[in-house]
């Protein structure tokens, strides 16, 4: 691990799992190889290689890797978020449609978190002066606050929509601090100034939930919070959560986590996780793949097909550049690249197509084949905008 005290702390692990915890900091995962099952009490799903996602300042989360997933990670100290004058504890931010809400976050600006949080760690294993580092970290936290709010993600960019925008990231917020009391539609309607009808109809329009759906989700992760972090009775949980019963407590919960309270509990609490860290010459041979132009790919000698994966975002076209290290067998190279170059082709060529014709996807995914001999051992790629770039090897 990477550790920058007061500031962040970054690095590569390998997840085989991790039950039902805390997150005590706000972080960030890239899955560098691997599938990565992801639970909240949102729900669950599969992150991919390649994927990023944002664990939150007290999200109770589950990770399981399949069969063992590498991730790099990024996480923010309390002291660097406190600058901020932002409760993290009160606000949600997510990347992919693992929230309650049920929309992800744009394309483009995950991407650039890929980016940047890849350059930060790069930095730090370079050993960076912490004004540097520092530099990079705040850069990320400006960019995650401004595109990455689970309520923000239900709307458009379109100026009209502001308003809605705050007034609702705003009612979260809430929420959230005051989820332990017994609070009502009318106490966020007077602190808003609008009628009960009217704001009612403002949650089912624009969030497309209504607000005890929202109350409820949020009152499930405090009292989860608390079965794994305290040993209160389960009559005091449901209290402190604002439950109005012990019955209606249960009800919500099973909906929610698909088991009883206790039952959770029993399950979850204390559980060992199964997760190790990789030293720092392991970050550096990760991390700088994903932004360094030259990359040495490097063979596992007793698998005939190789698989390499890395993403980033050029404003200009760039050419990169990856050199294989194996160099005495020939070999057949794949390339599955999509990119903006890519993306303008496609819809072109659907631009092109007859009027009444069914569209189908002519050019997107560009894919290139390339059979190098023993002696060759070089590879380029041109890519621009936001881009993947998928590399099969197969041995002879």
């Amino acid at each position: 691990m990477l550790n920058y005290p007061g500031l962040c702390k970054g690095g590569v692990a390998e997840i085989k799992s991790a039950p039902f915890h805390i997150c005590k900091e706000l972080t960030i995962i890239i899955i560098l190889s691997g599938r990565l099952h992801f639970t909240t009490v949102a729900g669950s799903q599969i992150l991919e290689t390649g994927q990023t996602e944002i664990l939150n300042v007290k999200e109770p989360v589950m990770l399981k890797g399949e069969p063992a997933c590498t991730v790099a990670y990024f996480s923010f100290a309390s002291d660097f978020l406190e600058k901020t004058n932002m409760n993290f504890e009160w606000v949600t931010y997510n990347c992919n449609i693992c929230n309650f809400f049920g929309v992800p976050a744009k394309k483009k600006h995950i991407d650039l978190l890929t980016r940047l949080t890849v350059q930060a760690v790069t930095a730090m294993k370079e050993g960076k002066a912490l004004s540097q580092v520092e530099q990079k970290a705040g850069e990320i936290l400006d960019l995650i606050m401004e595109k990455f709010d689970d309520v923000g993600h239900v709307f458009s960019e379109s100026a009209q929509l502001d308003i809605s925008k705050e007034r609702f990231q705003r009612i979260s917020a809430y929420m959230i601090e005051h989820v332990s009391e017994r609070m009502s539609l009318n106490d966020i309607a007077q602190n808003e100034y609008l009628s009960i009808p009217y704001l009612s109809k403002e949650f089912t329009k624009k969030l497309e939930k209504n607000y005890n759906a929202i109350l409820n989700y949020y009152r499930t992760i405090n009292a989860v919070i608390q079965l794994l972090d305290t040993e209160d009775t389960l009559t005091c949980i449901a209290e402190s959560s604002g439950f109005s019963s012990i019955r209606y407590y249960n009800k919500v919960f099973k909906d929610f986590m698909g088991c009883l309270p206790s039952k959770f509990r029993s399950f979850y609490k204390g559980k060992e996780w199964d997760v190790t860290d990789f030293d720092s010459a392991r970050v550096a041979q990760i991390a700088i793949g994903a932004t360094d132009t030259a990359q040495l790919l490097e063979f596992t000698e007793s698998h005939k097909i190789q698989h390499f994966m890395f993403q980033g975002f050029s404003e200009q076209m760039e050419t990169r550049n990856y050199q294989l290290s194996n160099k005495s067998t020939e070999k057949k190279v794949i390339l599955l690249i999509d990119d903006e170059i890519g993306r303008r082709a496609d819809e072109l060529a659907e631009a092109l197509l007859c009027n009444g014709k069914e569209k189908e996807r002519i050019v997107g995914l560009r894919k290139e084949v390339h059979q190098l001999t023993a002696e060759q051992n070089n590879l380029q790629v041109t890519v621009q905008g936001s881009w993947s770039v998928e590399i099969y090897v197969i041995l002879s």
